[in-house]
């Protein structure tokens, strides 16, 4: 199948919102997660401590991530 990555980034009033969302290989097989995410959580809770959410959802086509953040 086709591959595909959507992103899309908005900021309203004081609230900055982040989503990004990528198709997975029919074959993905699970690894352990990398590093990145745990820098990633690590970064935000220093530089929006309390200030941020954010999610992850993985189904067996894709992979979604949404951020917000408070300003």
């Amino acid at each position: 199948g086709a591959s595909f990555l959507y992103i899309n980034l908005e900021q309203k009033a004081q609230q900055l919102n982040f989503s990004c969302r990528n198709s997975l290989e029919e074959n993905h097989e699970e690894t352990t997660p990398g590093i990145g995410l745990q820098n990633l959580k690590k970064r935000l809770d220093i530089l929006y401590p309390n200030q941020y959410n954010i999610t992850f959802n993985k189904t067996k086509n894709d992979y979604t991530v949404e951020l917000n953040i408070n300003l």
